[in-house]
């Protein structure tokens, strides 16, 4: 049944040239169908949307006729509609339509569902857990027991969702299990074809008791996952699950969002990034894994990550590891001790041949040993090798024991201050003095040479 039919005025360039007879029906899979009739041979365009100042959907009809038939697809149940026909005759004169509406209604789908994807994810001692993708949100039903042709049980999934996990417990230890998928949509469309497979219960784990959170990385300073302004989290769960991260500048204390690993999709494997972070600042986190196979819930402890301090490069200055002055036997604005400690050529001034200075890769930031660019400058500076960092830490700290006896930082203040008796230049004296006053007379990023004429450091070298 037609719900509109109008015969109504128009804006005509010619008089006798006529729109007539529009009725809009069979709305079903999203779509419904637009009839119009005209006096003449025309071809025309329906315009068309949600909202009558922006038709923004189109639909054309290419071929001249009397009688005219248009799909309009992408409708919404229960939405008004507004249209308007711009049509032309063979002679190239154009008629348009008022601004015309149609509602919906209730929408009727009669297209079958589809599978995507059907998967094991896992499968224990005694249970197992299968996910199924399909093209539009359906419930499943899982058939399954121990002959191919004896499918006795079943378990059906909660909602309607486009990805779907159903978990089977409860059975048999080291059998053998046939299992059938069927889906239905929300108007009861079902495929005619249904997933099967078979798989063997089997393994150490059962009942999910020892399900657990583990390898997580990473638990300490690691440049390859910690930067000034984002961390990369990863771990591992001995249950496929889903596993999300909580975290906050205080302890126990985390911001409301959850941060899903995967998408949010289920795996024992789990990686996230949280970005948007402040820069040489400690954050604490915990993990947690839920809706496993056995409906298990596990959380980890809480551990903490310090973000690096900002770093600035500092560009066309002579790189040492002591002063300006340090010789430099290659000519490549790099010294002698700093090419040691870089693991660079202090005699060639093109350590890889790539026909660029030492010099000049490293105060660009690329890497003078090799393709690519350096991972992270500090003070200006690329990082030195891990056994020269390593032997200039034990270095400092054997002369903060005599300067200080026994003395407790964090370890976040303890990275601080190794960079800046490593690369900033900073005496023992200063980092000494930082130790008694909270940090007053080392800067993270300023050099010594700089930091050294700054209020604070003059205010409290030597209190």
């Amino acid at each position: 049944m037609a719900l509109s039919s109008f015969a109504f005025s128009q804006k005509a360039t010619a008089e006798n040239f006529r729109i007539t007879q529009i009725t809009v029906t069979d709305f079903n899979n999203n779509k419904g169908a637009l009839n119009w009739k005209s006096n003449q041979p025309a071809k025309g365009t329906v315009f068309y949307g949600a909202d009558s100042d922006n038709l923004n959907s189109s639909m054309n009809y290419p071929a001249y006729d009397y009688d005219h038939a248009t799909v309009l697809s992408g409708l919404n149940e229960n939405t008004t509609y507004y249209y308007k026909i711009v049509a032309y005759n063979r002679s190239g004169e154009r008629i348009e339509t008022f601004i015309q509406s149609f509602k919906t209604g209730e929408l009727v789908d009669t297209i079958t569902p589809e599978f995507l994807e059907a998967d094991l994810l896992q499968v224990t001692a005694n249970a197992a857990l299968i996910s199924f993708e399909s093209n539009e949100k359906v419930k499943a039903t899982v058939y399954y027991g121990k002959t191919e042709d004896n499918l006795d049980k079943k378990k059906s999934s909660s909602s309607y969702a486009t990805y779907n996990t159903i978990s089977l417990d409860k059975l048999t230890p080291y059998a053998r299990y046939y299992v059938r998928v069927e889906i239905q949509d929300e108007d009861g469309n079902q495929p005619a074809s249904r997933k099967l497979f078979e798989f063997r219960t089997g393994g150490d784990v059962q009942n999910g008791n020892n399900f657990s959170i583990y390898d997580i990385q990473p638990l300490n300073f690691d440049i390859q996952y910690i930067s000034d302004t984002s961390v990369t989290i990863k771990w591992k769960t001995s249950l496929v699950a889903k596993s999300y991260v909580q975290y906050g500048e205080k302890s126990k204390k985390y911001n409301k969002e959850k941060i899903y690993a995967n998408n949010g999709e289920w795996s024992n494997t789990h990686q996230v990034t949280i970005t948007g972070l402040k820069q040489n600042t400690t954050y604490y986190f915990k993990i947690t894994a839920e809706k496993s196979l056995y409906n298990k819930t596990v959380s980890s402890a809480e551990y903490s990550i310090t973000t690096m301090p900002t770093q600035q490069a500092v560009l066309g200055t002579k790189i040492s590891s002591n002063d300006s002055s340090a010789i430099d036997s290659d000519h490549d604005d790099l010294s002698d001790s700093y090419e040691l400690s870089l693991g660079t050529d202090p005699k060639d001034p093109d350590t890889d041949n790539d026909g660029y200075r030492d010099g000049l890769e490293v105060k660009n930031g690329y890497d003078p040993k090799g393709l690519g660019k350096l991972v992270k400058l500090i003070y200006g500076q690329p990082r030195a090798s891990l056994s020269y960092e390593q032997a200039k830490a034990t270095e400092l700290k054997n002369a903060l024991d005599k300067e200080l006896g026994k003395f407790s930082v964090s370890r976040n203040d303890w990275f601080t201050m190794v960079n800046a008796y490593v690369y900033g230049n900073y005496p023992v004296e200063s980092i000494s003095q930082s130790v008694k006053w909270s940090g007053k007379t080392v800067h993270p990023s300023i050099n010594w040479q700089l930091w050294k004429s700054a209020p604070d450091y003059k205010n409290y070298i030597n209190k």
